[in-house]
C-alpha cells in the first residue's frame, strides 16, 4: 500500500512539474498566434527530421549489440525491440519507466541477470552522459554569454559528472567492494558493475564512442531541421545548445514524454537564435510532437504486431 501511495505521489509530482513548465512556456501568450506560427512550419523539413530520428535507432542498436557482446551476444532484432520498448515506454509513462521495461526485455530475451542488463544499459548511458558533458563544457562560454545557463541544468550536469567519475573509480574494484555487502545485495551490485565493465576493452569502447557521437550528431541534425522549418537561424552552435539544455533539463522529473521541461528548454534554444515568445512556443510544441508522436505510434503498432505473433507461437 505504501509503495502504491509513493508511486501515486510521484506521478502527481511529475504531472505538477509538467504543468508548471507548461505554464512558464505559455503564460501570457496568445495561443491562436502560437497555432498560426506552428501552421507555417515547413512540413518537408519536419518529415526530414523524422528520418534523422529513425537513424538514431539504427545507431543505438549497433551500439547496444557491441556493448552486450562482452556479456552475452544478443541479436540486433532483440536490441532494436528493446529500444522501441524504451522509447514508447518513456513517451507514454512518467519517470523514464521505459528504461526499466527495456532492461526487463533484454534480461528475459537474452537470458541474463536483470542487474547485469541494467549495468550494460548503464554503460551506454555513461557514454552518452560523457558526450553531453563534453559538449556542455564546449558550449558553456556561448550559453553564458547569451545568459542561458539555468541553475537546474547546471545542477544536473554536476551530479551526472560526479556519477560518471564515481562509476569509473568503483567499477574496477567491484568484487572487492561487494564482499562487504550482504550476499543478495552484493550479487546485484556486482552484476551492475559487470555490465558497466563491458566497455573495459578498447575494441568495444572505441566503436561505442563513435556510434554515440553519430547518435548525437543525428539528433543535432534534427534540431537544425526544426529551426529551418520555422525559418529561424540555424547555426551549428544552436543544435549544441539544444542538446545540452534539453538533455539535462529533461532529466528533471516530469510527466510522460518529458513534457514540460523538454518544451521549456527547447523554447529557450529558439529564443537564443532570435525567436520571439510566440515562435519559441510554437517551435517547442511542434518539435516535441514530431520527435515523439509519429515514432511512438509506429512503435505501438510494431509492438502490438509482435505481441500477437508471440501469442500465436504460444498456441
Amino acid at each position: 500500500m505504501k509503495i502504491l501511495r509513493r508511486r501515486a505521489l510521484g506521478i502527481v509530482i511529475g504531472l505538477a512539474i509538467t504543468a508548471f513548465f507548461g505554464w512558464l512556456l505559455l503564460s501570457g501568450i496568445d495561443l491562436d498566434k502560437v497555432w498560426e506560427a506552428a501552421a507555417k512550419a515547413s512540413v518537408p523539413l519536419l518529415l526530414a527530421s523524422i528520418a534523422t530520428r529513425i537513424l538514431t535507432f539504427g545507431l543505438a542498436t549497433a551500439r547496444s549489440t557491441i556493448v552486450f557482446s562482452a556479456i552475452k551476444p544478443i541479436s540486433w532484432k532483440t536490441q532494436l525491440e528493446s529500444l522501441v520498448i524504451a522509447f514508447v515506454g518513456n513517451t507514454v509513462l512518467p519517470f523514464r519507466l521505459g528504461l526499466m521495461m527495456r532492461v526487463a526485455h533484454l534480461s528475459r530475451e537474452g537470458d541474463i541477470a536483470p542487474e547485469t542488463a541494467l549495468g550494460a544499459v548503464g554503460a551506454e548511458r555513461l557514454v552518452d552522459v560523457s558526450v553531453l558533458l563534453t559538449l556542455a563544457a564546449v558550449m558553456l562560454p556561448t550559453l553564458t554569454e547569451r545568459g542561458a545557463t539555468p541553475v537546474a541544468v547546471t545542477g544536473v550536469a554536476v551530479v551526472l559528472a560526479a556519477g560518471v567519475v564515481s562509476a569509473a573509480i568503483v567499477a574496477p574494484r567491484a568484487e572487492e567492494l561487494t564482499e562487504h555487502l550482504p550476499d543478495a545485495l552484493g550479487r546485484r551490485v556486482l552484476g551492475l558493475f559487470i555490465g558497466i565493465r563491458a566497455l573495459g576493452s578498447a575494441k568495444r569502447l572505441i566503436p561505442t564512442v563513435l556510434l554515440s557521437l553519430g547518435f548525437w550528431s543525428a539528433q543535432a541534425m534534427a534540431v537544425l531541421l526544426w529551426l529551418a522549418a520555422f525559418d529561424l537561424p540555424s547555426p551549428l552552435w544552436a543544435s549544441g545548445a539544444f542538446l545540452v539544455l534539453v538533455a539535462f533539463g529533461g532529466m528533471i522529473p516530469s510527466g510522460p514524454a518529458f513534457a514540460g521541461p523538454w518544451h521549456y528548454f527547447a523554447a529557450l534554444t529558439a529564443r537564443l537564435v532570435g525567436a520571439d515568445d510566440v515562435q519559441a512556443a510554437a517551435f517547442a510544441l511542434v518539435a516535441h510532437f514530431v520527435s515523439f508522436v509519429p515514432l511512438t505510434l509506429v512503435g505501438l503498432v510494431w509492438l502490438w504486431a509482435r505481441f500477437v505473433q508471440l501469442l500465436r507461437e504460444a498456441e
